[in-house]
């Protein structure tokens, strides 16, 4: 299994746009936010994410067992912060709460409305995405992450390499999406 992912060009894509996100939003666009937390807990997102991204494009599924690390890593994060200040850890798990409600319900809807395009897995993956991302980075992560996947679709429809019926990883776009936000904000 090592091996095998070793050989994989997605495995080393996924490295390159992380290393690229990271270059930029630091060292050239100098994006990044005063808050060292913040800037940690997008960080700690974008390595799960990227997790996330490889299992979701080579075996179509969500962790459960990786999300729950995720959110327990989210919860000793905030928790950390609280001990440091009270009043901005209350803001930050404020702010963060916000984001999980908006992913989460935007997710649920199209979870709903979708008849199972979009897994359950997606809805879970969403909340905790929203909760390191807050309320002020997920919206363009979603925004990003699924005009990507639009305009992707869109082209294999075009070439004849997809159907209407035919199913796409999201989460990969979603991880572009947090590469391009990262960079931007």
């Amino acid at each position: 299994m090592k091996i095998a992912i070793l050989r994989n060009w997605y495995f080393y894509f996924i490295i390159v746009l992380n290393v690229l996100t990271v270059i930029l939003r630091f060292f050239i666009t100098k994006a990044y936010s005063n808050n060292l937390v913040i800037e940690c807990m997008c960080m700690v997102m974008l390595i799960y994410l990227s997790i996330f991204a490889f299992i979701d494009k080579e075996k179509s599924l969500v962790s459960e067992r990786i999300l729950l690390i995720a959110f327990l890593t989210w919860v000793v994060m905030l928790g950390g912060y609280f001990v440091v200040s009270r009043q901005e850890g209350l803001a930050l798990l404020l702010f963060s709460l916000g984001g999980a409600f908006i992913a989460g319900l935007i997710f649920m809807v199209c979870y709903l409305l979708s008849k199972g395009q979009l897994g359950g897995g997606d809805v879970k993956l969403s909340v905790v995405m929203g909760l390191f991302l807050t309320i002020e980075r997920i919206l363009p992560v979603i925004i990003y992450g699924t005009l990507a996947c639009s305009i992707f679709s869109i082209v294999l429809l075009i070439m004849k390499k997809l159907t209407l019926k035919s199913m796409i990883p999201l989460i990969p776009f979603l991880h572009f999406g947090l590469c391009i936000t990262l960079m931007m904000m």
